[in-house]
């Protein structure tokens, strides 16, 4: 009996070692039950999913905000996309972010073909490739729109051996968060699993049920094993809009609680639920609706909106009344705001929208192309951006110069700003800078008299020297500085050689 007793353990041990862990998918024609789970049938017999996945690696090469003429050395990252109708492969945009070079690899025959960018969205964080040269035997996969907190998945990982290998997890909780690229903010599911190689998991990782795509990875926290999936709604989303239409539906307003008792009563509420309006967006939906800060925002198309923001919906529960926006609607639909104003309820209808975030004062993010510059006598002037800010490292709201950080985060706030903020960034010493060496993050208000809205004004500006010299006036100390114009032209053709610059100019395009 000691043999028996000793077979037990082992197997039991095994078991355990199992429960939650990544496991290698065996060959087709062997089975493989990775957990005793009816709900994810789709794994007890092959072959299935290794039919819809691809390998996708790209080769990224950023510029340096710092020095916005340069790039930094390349770099490759690689995921899991998941085949779509019309050959198409969706991954995240995180992956393909300042791509130089995509290529797709079948798992099963090693087979790569390069692929072409067919549509992106950073706001969505999606991303749909074609590859140049069809892959066999790829089968488009479909979504699951029915998944619900408390329900187990199975997040997909390939190999370095092209061998797939799966990992039980768990949805916990749903909620509308800020996407990475930190202008949109959308449906999202928390999930926890024990990822034990996370590999390529923090680009892309589909997460399956029932031979269906719940979503793909698009976040990690390795501390607390919790992963942030865009859901199959917001693929459905993405998939759906107008390819022309980039960006999420958006309406354009701040709001806050009105959980408050005496704020309530100041308001004059007849009802529970509401929430306050605080701030609105000029020219944004909700402006063009007449909606004013101060009103109380009571139902969207007749759903309930309570003094938190949430909605109940039939799926997730308690959730915030911007799913309705972001997640549920598409650009250019129309909805009907139930508002209360002047102790009076009264409808409005809005056109939701979305604003380009080039648009925006302070962009939250520049990819796939070069930061503008202008360089005048070797002093180097750009627009302000998230991503010059971010230059700091991940403090960068605390390190980065704070009068800049201030702006950008404080954007939709600021109106006495319009355009772009002009800022000196950087001299590069010269005989015509000797002085100045001390100068930067300086905003720029004006250019030989021109006011100073955008980097093509500089440029201009610089055009109609003030007898024979540069005059450029800041909003801070020194306030005021010359540059002799010929001596500058002569710097600018300098610098070019001594610093390698390729071009002393690269200004956005009109």
């Amino acid at each position: 009996m000691n043999w028996l007793r000793f077979t037990l353990v082992v197997f039991a041990a095994a078991g355990s070692w199992l429960n939650g862990r990544a496991v290698a998918i065996p060959p087709p024609g062997l089975p493989f039950l990775p957990n005793n789970n009816n709900n994810n049938s789709q794994f007890r017999s092959q072959p299935f999913w290794e039919q819809h996945l691809v390998r996708v690696n790209s080769t990224v090469q950023p510029y340096q905000f710092r020095h916005p003429w340069a790039k930094i050395a390349p770099f490759t990252k690689s995921g899991v996309g998941v085949a779509l109708a019309d050959g198409n492969v969706i991954v995240t945009a995180d992956l393909l972010a300042n791509h130089t070079y995509a290529e797709i690899e079948s798992p099963q025959s090693g087979a790569r073909s390069a692929a072409k960018v067919v549509r992106i969205d950073y706001d969505y964080n999606l991303a749909l490739l074609h590859p140049e040269s069809p892959l066999e035997n790829l089968i488009p996969a479909e979504l699951d729109l029915t998944a619900k907190p408390g329900n187990s998945f199975f997040i997909l990982q390939l190999q370095s051996n092209g061998q797939l290998s799966a990992t039980e997890a768990n949805l916990t909780s749903t909620a509308v968060t800020l996407y990475p690229s930190e202008t949109s903010h959308l449906l999202t599911f928390r999930v926890t699993a024990a990822l034990q190689d996370r590999g390529d998991a923090d680009t892309t990782l589909p997460v399956v049920r029932n031979r269906r795509l719940v979503g793909l990875i698009m976040r990690v926290d390795p501390r607390s094993q919790t992963y942030d999936v865009i859901p199959a709604q917001v693929i459905q989303q993405f998939l759906n809009s107008p390819a022309a239409r980039i960006g999420v539906p958006r309406l354009g307003l701040s709001v806050a609680s009105t959980r408050d008792p005496q704020l309530r009563r100041w308001l004059r509420l007849p009802e529970s639920g509401g929430i306050y309006v605080c701030n609105v967006d000029e020219n944004g939906p909700a402006a063009k609706a007449g909606i004013q800060r101060g009103d109380i925002l009571f139902a969207i198309d007749n759903q309930p909106i309570d003094e938190q923001g949430d909605i109940n919906d039939a799926n997730f529960g308690k959730i915030n009344f911007t799913y309705l926006i972001s997640t549920k609607h598409h650009i250019g639909d129309e909805i009907r705001l139930k508002i209360f104003r002047n102790d009076n309820f009264c409808e409005k209808s809005a056109t939701l929208d979305s604003v380009a975030v080039e648009q925006n004062l302070s962009p939250a993010y520049i990819r796939d192309r070069q930061p503008v510059y202008f360089i005048l006598g070797g002093l180097v002037f750009m627009e302000l951006s998230r991503p010059y800010l971010q230059e700091w490292g991940a403090d960068w709201k605390i390190r980065a110069p704070q009068r800049l950080v201030y702006i950008d985060q404080y954007q939709a706030e600021l109106s006495k700003f319009h355009g772009k903020i002009v800022f000196l960034s950087e001299v590069l010493p010269s005989k015509n800078t000797m002085g100045f060496d001390d100068l930067n993050h300086l905003i720029v208000t004006r250019v030989n008299g021109y006011p100073i809205h955008s980097l093509a004004d500089v440029a201009r500006a610089s055009h109609q020297p003030i007898d024979g010299l540069q005059k450029i006036e800041f909003l801070e100390d020194p306030h005021l500085l010359y540059l002799d114009a010929a001596s500058a032209a002569k710097t600018d053709i300098k610098l070019i050689k001594d610093y390698s610059i390729p071009a002393t100019t690269n200004l956005p395009t009109p």
